[in-house]
């Protein structure tokens, strides 16, 4: 179960790193486009549209998914608020992040996310049963070290882009901390999590994760008259030309949601954010071949000092994931 967890929580990295590049590239473009354009608007729009593509999947999965489970949770409203609480804090911490995203590279505000880790072992430690071992909380420690180090290998960052990277890491805890408790929610009556098998806990990730994308994607549909607001071709239209730039972030994001929700049900959210925070060295390295083939208006070309000390960090990032694996084994 733990070697599966892995491998999807890199992959749910892989997911993102590819999402954020896209982000950033629609950035890009709409700044070249509508230069007179308010900083928000990009962003927005291109948050709501691809939520709207999200919550159309998971809309006709979600009945397919409920099915596969045998039984209905034991407190079907405590599921339901439960994946609300996933969708608003997770739409909080997107719309900082885009804001993010405007103010410099992908590949730098992807390993600063790695914060999260940290902030999200702190909040469990105190505010619930789970305790880590003195092993675990050195794992944790060296994968926020090696996300910084990572972030701020091209310079300083702003003051605001430090900021709005807080903020969104903040969002995304509290969204993940609404996960922890969402999964054991969706389980059949009767069900505890310890003593589900690997395919009922996927199920039920992928169940509440589903109606999560459908309350995101109902604010969606009603952000959509704001985002399309002004354009001179009618909503219809417009709606018919936008709606597909947003199709190639959403279909990476659902690639990493996918994996990242399953990796949680099985090896649970703080091991499961420190193999997400992966992503960092993965937009790093994407970035390093956008820059080389030449796209530098969506990745600056970095020295090879910069690039030096990202492969360290990237070891430590390693060293922090096989330690972690190892003492979990072992404490479990």
């Amino acid at each position: 179960m733990q070697t599966l967890g892995i491998i999807l929580g890199l992959l749910s990295a892989l997911g993102a790193s590819l999402a954020y590049l896209c982000s950033r590239r629609y950035a890009v473009r709409a700044a070249q486009q509508e230069p007179d354009a308010t900083p928000w608007r990009p962003p927005l729009r291109l948050l709501v549209t691809a939520h709207t593509w999200l919550a159309g999947v998971c809309l006709a999965a979600l009945p397919l998914l409920v099915t596969a489970m045998d039984a209905r949770p034991e407190r079907p409203g405590f599921a339901a608020l439960t994946s609300a609480g996933v969708a608003l804090f997770y739409l909080l911490g997107n719309v900082f992040l885009f804001l993010t995203l405007r103010l410099t590279d992908a590949s730098r505000v992807s390993p600063l996310l790695g914060l999260k880790v940290v902030m999200l072992a702190l909040t469990v430690e105190l505010f619930t049963a789970e305790d880590f071992t003195a092993l675990q909380w050195l794992a944790v420690m060296m994968a926020t070290g090696a996300a910084v180090m990572l972030g701020t290998s091209g310079g300083r960052l702003s003051v605001k882009t430090l900021a709005m990277i807080l903020a969104t890491c903040a969002g995304f805890v509290l969204s993940d901390l609404c996960i922890k408790q969402m999964i054991p929610a969706w389980l059949p009556a009767g069900v505890a999590l310890d003593a589900a098998d690997k395919q009922q806990r996927i199920t039920a990730a992928m169940a509440g994760m589903a109606l999560a994308y459908v309350w995101c994607g109902g604010v969606a549909v009603a952000m959509l008259p704001v985002v399309l607001h002004g354009r001179a071709e009618g909503f219809t239209r417009a709606l018919v030309r936008t709606l597909p730039g947003g199709l190639p972030y959403a279909g990476a994001w659902f690639m990493s949601m996918v994996c990242l929700f399953s990796c949680f049900s099985l090896v649970g959210i703080v091991f499961g954010g420190i193999l997400q925070s992966t992503r960092g060295l993965m937009s790093v390295l994407l970035g390093a071949g956008i820059a080389y083939l030449g796209h530098h208006h969506l990745e600056q070309h970095a020295p090879w000092p910069v690039v030096a000390r990202r492969f360290i960090a990237a070891g430590v990032m390693t060293a922090a994931i096989a330690l972690y694996t190892v003492e979990a084994a072992r404490a479990g």
